[in-house]
């Protein structure tokens, strides 16, 4: 069996009858045994990738390529292929405004002036190029060249009737569209996008310049706002701020309808602990690739029944909100979530533990969430303290800095001491009990009782209504803890 340093003898059992404590560090011993109890969950869900965004899902796109050919039509007189129909202001359906072309398209449709449907028919082929079409002279797009002052603000591009959506349990929609510009040196196209619902028109995002954004080259320009929308269908609406007929001269395609609700993901680390012991759960919620601003949305996380917020530890929130996580509750709440726009994802971590031995799955089920994509399961083990094995050798608990606690073997035969380890915390008033090898000490980071496994795993048994500032431990025959902190002793049962 083995045997410990003290400032008295040895037992004849051969176990430490006194620990011996060094500044900020406690000389204990060991020897072996085991415990159990059970509990469990489920759900499932997609997984996401944590902290890289994936791209939004398009809900509706219109290429202006239906029925197409090489006749130019104007706007409100082109149907899609879902048999969707559009219309804009008057100002944006003459003088060189509002026909769908092509490169192949032989003008001068509504422009004034041949030039200026050659500069139209560029900006067509421009796009065509940028999105890979076999043909880039053939691609079609709604075109612009203002040979008239539309005024601002006006309708450029319009749905006539509602899009119906999959789903209206609080989504996250935005807008894309590929653009265009000539001229940029004078000025360029504000768009605006708006999602209409009834008579109510709600701008989403700020002003898309392709001039300003992407120096008037052909790109795919995104809304940088969104909107939560918990409707059954909307209309879309895009405006056009620059109200001037010098320059304000561009071309666009693909107008997208985006789905770009962020997506929550779970993990625990540790992903095992022992009895009492401590994870942290981190909820990460991941902006869409867009990186447009998502503004209030929310979850609850109803743990798994036998886990619950920890004492000890600090829950923390990048997201901005009121986080809820109360020591002891079964639950963390989150409401009024932000992501900035650009910002790639934000993170909340929250201590957790649990007394009862088993897995714990926390998924989907487990979640109410507002303009949030479900999680997939992420698991929780807790098992028994893992016991000591009977060894020769004696075990110094130090901690030198606030942050440093190590654990090193002592040889008794040599008082030579090499690393064993560390612990989370700094842990002093170590003793240790043969009835169920595992050392016990008083954990001075959170003022707690403590059990130490053969891993160097905490587990938090309490403060017991102590005053704490243990710092001379050991634990008899009867496995009764004595503790002091210098003075008087106590004893816990």
């Amino acid at each position: 069996m083995p045997a410990s340093l003290g400032s008295g003898k040895l037992g004849r059992r051969g176990r430490p009858r006194w620990s011996w404590t060094i500044a900020a560090s406690t000389l204990a011993l060991i020897a072996g045994a085991l415990v159990t109890v059970g509990a469990t969950g489920t759900a499932q869900a997609a997984p996401g990738s944590p902290q890289t965004p994936g791209a939004p899902t398009a809900l509706y796109t219109e290429d202006f390529e239906n029925g197409m050919g090489t006749t130019p039509v104007l706007l409100n007189a082109y149907t899609g292929a879902t048999g969707m129909t559009y219309t804009a202001d008057p100002a944006w359906l003459t003088g060189c405004n509002g026909d769908i072309l092509s490169h192949d398209t032989p003008g001068p449709g509504n422009c004034t002036s041949g030039g200026d449907f050659s500069r139209l028919q560029d900006l067509a082929q421009e796009l065509g190029a940028y999105a890979g079409a076999a043909d880039p002279d053939s691609n079609h797009v709604v075109a612009a060249y203002t040979e008239n002052d539309p005024g601002a603000d006006a309708v450029e591009f319009q749905t006539t009737t509602p899009i119906s959506l999959p789903t209206a349990t609080g989504r996250f929609l935005t807008f894309s569209v590929d653009a265009d510009a000539t001229n940029c040196r004078v000025s360029g196209p504000q768009y605006q996008f708006s999602l209409t619902d009834g008579g109510a028109s709600t701008p989403v995002g700020g002003l898309i310049n392709p001039c300003t954004s992407g120096g008037g080259a052909a790109g795919t320009y995104s809304s940088n706002g969104s909107v939560l929308f918990t409707g059954a269908s909307l209309g879309i609406t895009m405006t056009n701020h620059n109200g001037s007929g010098i320059g304000n001269d561009a071309a666009f395609d693909n107008i997208r309808l985006l789905d770009a609700t962020p997506q929550l993901d779970k993990s625990f680390s540790p992903a095992s602990i022992p009895q009492n012991g401590v994870s942290t759960l981190t909820i990460t919620v991941t902006n869409t690739s867009e990186l447009a601003h998502k503004h209030g949305w929310a979850f609850t996380d109803a743990l798994p029944t036998g886990v619950t917020v920890a004492g000890t530890g600090a829950a923390t929130n990048t997201c901005a909100g009121t986080l809820t996580a109360t020591a002891g509750s079964g639950s963390v709440e989150l409401t009024d979530g932000d992501l900035a726009a650009g910002a790639a994802y934000c993170e909340v971590t929250v201590p957790v533990t649990s007394s009862t031995v088993g897995n714990y799955t926390n998924g989907a089920a487990n979640m109410t969430l507002t303009g949030l994509d479900a999680p997939a399961d992420s698991t929780l083990a807790v098992t028994p303290p893992a016991p000591w094995s009977c060894d020769p050798y004696g075990y110094l608990f130090q901690s030198p800095s606030a942050t440093v606690h190590d654990v090193s073997r002592v040889n008794l035969a040599t008082g030579e001491a090499t690393p064993f380890g560390d612990t989370a915390d700094n842990v002093n008033a170590v003793g240790y009990d043969i009835q169920d090898d595992l050392f016990y000490g008083w954990d001075l980071s959170v003022n707690q009782l403590v059990s130490i496994d053969s891993g160097l795993k905490l587990s938090y048994l309490g403060d017991l209504g102590l005053p704490g500032g243990y710092i001379i431990g050991d634990v008899d025959d009867a496995g009764h803890f004595w503790l002091s902190g210098g003075g008087a002793w106590g004893e816990i049962d």
